[in-house]
């Protein structure tokens, strides 16, 4: 995860429990938790056994043999985030999955799940960029980003969408982010807006015909953007 202002978002999200302090004495380290309590105050360090700090070192280095543990953030797929006010401003990416799309009925395209590589998110007064990335280029805010292959998209990675992202007083990350991608996928395509995805070899018409046929989205579909991610600006540079 990358510089952010949780704000709100972490108050809501992440109420801590435990605290973990990990250091090095000599060539060793040694792991110490404390309890935090209700108000937040966090309590005496204890050290860890030998063996559950073995344990945990493990399952920190992602060792296979240990299944016992594992760590994954619960945040992990967040970028940016800064909330000022009901305003939100975010960065998220999404693995490979298949999301549900709806068409217009002009389209002769039937509605469904269908595959999509890695999708980055990005919402900023009141619109919602998305660009695509490939499995196995993924460099948080240094990731090559691609033209998302998805109708209603401008060139810029702009959706032509009319989204309301206003963050509420009840909403959770989890709320807010659902409800971005709910407006997105739900939302009835339409039309090709980028002429990349109008030619023979990449009709983008032609490969969401397909889609519901492949277990996987073929990613040489994928059409490179020079758009980089800058989380302080407007959009994507």
């Amino acid at each position: 995860m990358s510089t952010f202002n949780f704000g709100q978002v972490a108050l809501k999200e992440m109420i801590p429990t435990e605290c973990w302090a990990i250091y090095q004495v000599d060539a060793n380290y040694h792991i110490e938790r404390a309890k935090v309590d209700s108000k937040g105050r966090i309590m005496d360090y204890r050290p860890l056994g030998p063996a559950a700090a073995r344990r945990i070192g493990r399952a920190l280095l992602n060792d296979k043999k240990d299944k016992q543990f594992s760590f994954k953030g619960c945040m992990d797929e967040v970028m940016f985030i800064n909330l000022q006010g009901n305003s939100m401003t975010a960065i998220w990416h999404r693995p490979r999955q298949q999301w549900k799309f709806h068409y217009a009925q002009g389209m002769h395209i039937k509605d469904g799940e269908r595959w999509m590589p890695g999708l980055v998110f990005r919402v900023t007064n009141g619109n919602i960029y998305i660009w695509a990335y490939r499995h196995s280029e993924w460099f948080g805010m240094h990731t090559t980003l691609y033209h998302a292959p998805i109708h209603n998209m401008y060139s810029d990675g702009r959706l032509c969408i009319s989204l309301e992202s206003k963050w509420l007083d009840t909403d959770t990350w989890e709320t807010w982010r659902n409800r971005m991608e709910t407006q997105v996928f739900g939302t009835k395509k339409s039309e090709i807006h980028l002429d990349e995805y109008k030619t023979k070899e990449q009709d983008l018409m032609k490969l969401h015909r397909m889609l519901p046929d492949m277990k996987e989205f073929p990613e040489d579909w994928l059409i490179k953007t020079e758009k980089k991610l800058k989380p302080d600006s407007n959009e994507s540079r």
